[in-house]
């Protein structure tokens, strides 16, 4: 039996609509184009959890929790995000 999924594309940005800063930070890393201050306020956001806490909270509410996380050592510097000219 084959099962197909149904979906329908969303086309209006109701989240960042009312935040043009938000909506242009959102748009430069979608670009792969981060700048300084993108960077900062993403860094600023980074909070810590250990990962034992994370677990014993992921096997209570039995959710499945997917994150796509770059590399970030203890300095808080980022590996893989070099800064790039934000595309106008």
């Amino acid at each position: 039996m084959e099962k197909t999924v149904e979906y329908d594309e969303l086309t209006i940005n109701e989240r960042q609509k009312g935040d043009k800063t938000f909506f242009k930070m959102l748009d430069s890393v979608r670009h792969g184009c981060l700048t300084d201050e993108t960077i900062d306020t993403l860094k600023y956001r980074v909070f810590e959890v250990s990962i034992q806490e994370k677990y014993k909270e992921l096997e209570k509410t039995e959710k499945i929790e997917l994150a796509c996380v770059d590399v970030v050592d203890e300095s808080g510097s980022t590996a893989t995000f070099d800064k790039k000219q934000e595309k106008d």
